[in-house]
């Protein structure tokens, strides 16, 4: 029996696996199958060249006329996978020109990975299945045994990615594939691919053992450029770099003390003129802040229009083997490394890229102390001492601060975001503030701390007793207050709401007041309006309220009536008082005291009416006050209602002879034992000829009692004589004087009036 021919099992060509995801969105299972879509019998054979059978007997091998008989089938058919099956067909000629056995190598990778996943296992009948000639098919299942060794299995994606690996100069990767392929019956190119991994090898330990030697010796640019050479060639290997970082570092040196420089903006110390480098950066300079450490640095000069990336890596100072990248290759001069542990010491370096390779030699940054200070730092004065504000690191495990005047040194408690100093008096002093972490071999780590100055003053005190005193029942108020021991007193008015008593004003009240102080201590506010006035203490630039008092002025009440009827009920009248929503009526008769609130509305719908007695009223009309006013000047109307007087009179004829002579008989009724001023009121009688007088311009006076005589309460019967007046003579009963219309007349049946 032949022994089973050795099989190639490595595509032999870099990216196959974009190749087989073509031929697969193209609707093939392998190379093989596509490139017999068209114009050929089904069935292939790949042992000995890539054939395919047309309508006749013979077998066409796989060349570029066959590749161009391919492109006429697509072009002719218009398939909507055209365009992709030319760009396969473009690179299978590539692949031809540069092997003519390429093809046959691509497809029998793709069989391999095919039958060691079939279902009938790598046996003939799956071969047949894939489409392979029968008459090929027991051998190439044979073939495919013996090749998969004791592994059984190919690793797919180390066979494709090998020769990439190498191309790419990634060494490390390589070694890998190379490792998981070592299982496997090795054909001459993937012997060539492992002797190339292990040859590039040698070369790069050999390289990486003199660069350093050269930089124990003290030659750090001969060094960096042998790393910079091996980094270039195998662009996987840490090694290079930590090669290049070391030469970075020895000559940056031990400047910038991390202690002094590392919680700010650090810059690498290297000498003036820069490390020869096709593209090297310059000044790398780093920030500390709460969102993490700041690295920036010049840009490296322009390579041949090419745009250069950095890559940025951070390290321990001292220790570069445990490096690890800031984030992926970027165009920008400035990156932000988030995740630096905080509380260590570290450096960064910064490496030049063209097109995936590093490009310069490294650039490295001073060591950095990763403590960073609070940020944000603020202090405010105020009456309890000295308040302070800040943001710090979530990371940071304690706050300290330290208040300093001259040599002595004060601890102040924290919080996290700040601090109350209620301790100092009045002087100059200086605060700093430390942060302190937890470093990564677990010891405490302070940060340099910021410092900040506050000038302590002396605060006014407030007005504690602000008091005033009503002159007169319309105004003004007197204001008056205890001095307090420090500043002067500002009677300031106030509009809105009051600042509690003790409220320190913000600063520029002193030079800008909310509204003119007072120049006087009396407070007279416009009718109908209020005025709030708060005691404002002033000092220097400082200003305290203190307490503080509302004067209303109320509008007057005028044009106030009053009018009594005959059931004694008393009408007021009075102009309202706006802009008051209401007014208190009170009156007091006799010895009791009544009152009564109406509102606007109420008023002007339908007035007011009081229900007295006869008894003399005095009625107040009030505005309520519509505030909280500690004063108000009133605004009240009075006015004084007089008792009722009620008088009647009659007219007597004493028998047939008196003729016409009568006897009048007047009675007042009085409410009380004595009539006010103006009192009864006087009595007139009048008469006329044939009609009855309406009023006492329209008659001849017959009869006139003054009021005095009749508030006795006694009838007073007086005797006239009519006989000389023509008749019919109609009389009638007036009242006359000040108490006139306050009284009531009651007058006879008219029949008795006439003298016939």
């Amino acid at each position: 029996m032949c022994t089973p021919p050795v099989l190639p099992l490595t595509p032999g060509m870099t990216g196959h696996a974009a190749w087989a995801a073509a031929v697969r969105d193209l609707g093939f299972r392998h190379t093989a199958e596509w490139l017999g879509a068209w114009g050929v019998r089904p069935g292939f054979r790949v042992l000995d060249g890539l054939w395919y059978r047309p309508r006749g007997l013979t077998w066409l091998r796989v060349d570029r006329a066959y590749l161009s008989t391919q492109r006429e089938h697509w072009r002719r058919e218009g398939d909507e996978r055209r365009a992709t099956a030319e760009a396969l067909l473009d690179r299978a000629a590539e692949i031809l020109d540069r092997d003519p056995m390429g093809l046959r190598r691509v497809v029998l990778h793709e069989l391999v990975l095919l039958l060691q996943d079939h279902p009938d296992g790598i046996t003939a009948r799956a071969a047949t299945e894939l489409g392979l000639d029968e008459a090929e098919a027991t051998e190439l299942a044979a073939a495919v045994t013996v090749c998969l060794g004791p592994a059984g299995r190919l690793d797919g994606e180390a066979a494709e990615g090998l020769q990439e690996a190498l191309a790419a100069g990634r060494l490390r990767l390589a070694e890998h594939y190379a490792a998981r392929l070592s299982g496997v019956v090795a054909d001459h190119e993937l012997r060539e691919l492992r002797a190339a991994v292990t040859l590039l090898r040698d070369h790069t330990d050999d390289a990486l053992t003199l660069a350093d030697a050269l930089l124990h010796a003290g030659e750090h640019r001969r060094s960096a450029k042998i790393s910079l050479r091996t980094a270039r060639h195998a662009v996987d290997e840490p090694q290079a770099v930590v090669g290049l970082l070391r030469a970075a570092e020895a000559e940056t040196g031990a400047a910038g003390s991390p202690t002094a420089r590392g919680a700010g903006t650090t810059e690498s110390a290297a000498p003036g003129t820069p490390l020869p480098g096709p593209a090297a950066v310059h000044h790398v300079r780093t920030r500390v802040g709460l969102d993490g450490v700041t690295v920036v640095w010049d840009p490296a000069p322009a390579q041949s229009g090419k745009a250069v990336r950095y890559r940025v890596i951070r390290f321990p100072a001292g220790n570069p083997e445990d490096h690890a990248d800031v984030g992926p290759p970027t165009g920008e001069t400035r990156v932000v490394d988030r995740a630096v542990e905080p509380g260590s010491t570290v450096r960064y370096g910064v490496l030049p890229v063209l097109a995936g390779r590093i490009a310069g030699r490294a650039r490295a940054s001073a060591p950095v102390l990763v403590a960073p200070d609070v940020e944000g730092l603020t202090l405010t004065a105020t009456r309890a001492g000295v308040t302070a504000k800040w943001r710090a690191s979530a990371a940071a495990s304690a706050i300290h601060a330290v208040r300093q005047l001259g040599d002595a040194s004060v601890k102040v408690t924290c919080r996290r975001d700040g601090f109350t100093d209620l301790g100092p008096t009045p002087g100059a002093y200086a605060y700093r503030v430390q942060c302190t972490y937890r470093g990564p071999a677990g010891l405490s780590v302070d940060s340099p701390g910021v410092r900040a100055r506050m000038v302590v003053e002396e605060w006014p005190r407030p007005v504690t007793d602000l008091t005033g005193q009503l002159c007169s029942e319309r105004g003004p108020v007197r204001l008056s207050w205890t001095p307090p021991q420090r500043g002067e007193v500002l009677l300031v008015p106030w509009t809105g709401l009051p600042p509690e008593p003790g409220t320190d004003l913000p600063d520029g009240f002193v030079t800008a007041p909310s509204a003119p102080p007072l120049d006087s201590e009396l407070l007279t506010p416009r009718p109908g309006t209020s005025i709030r006035v708060v005691a404002v203490t002033v000092l220097g630039g400082r200003a305290v309220a203190g307490t503080g008092l509302l004067v209303e002025a109320q509008t007057p009440v005028v044009g106030i009536t009053a009018e009594r009827d005959a059931d004694d009920r008393v009408r007021l009248g009075f102009d309202w008082p706006d802009p008051a929503p209401l007014v208190l009526v009170g009156w007091r008769q006799g010895a009791v005291d009544r009152e009564l609130r109406i509102t606007r509305s109420a008023y002007l719908r339908g007035g007011l009416t009081l229900q007295a007695t006869g008894e003399a009223l005095d009625v107040t009309v009030t505005p309520v006050a519509a505030g909280d006013a500690e004063f108000v000047l009133s605004g009240a109307g009075h006015v004084h209602v007089p008792p009722r007087v009620r008088l009647s009179y009659r007219l007597l004829k004493q028998g047939w002879r008196a003729g016409a002579r009568r006897t009048v008989e007047v009675r007042a009724e009085l409410p009380g034992p004595a009539v006010e001023p103006p009192g009864c009121p006087d009595f007139l009688l009048v008469g006329r000829e044939s009609v009855a007088p309406l009023d006492p311009r329209h008659g001849t006076e017959e009869l006139r009692l003054p009021g005095d005589r009749l508030a006795a309460g006694v009838p007073v019967r007086t005797e006239i004589d009519l006989r000389d007046r023509a008749r019919p003579y109609l009389l009638r009963g007036f009242l006359l004087g000040a108490g006139a219309p306050a009284a009531q007349l009651d007058h006879p049946p008219p029949e008795t009036l006439v003298v016939r």
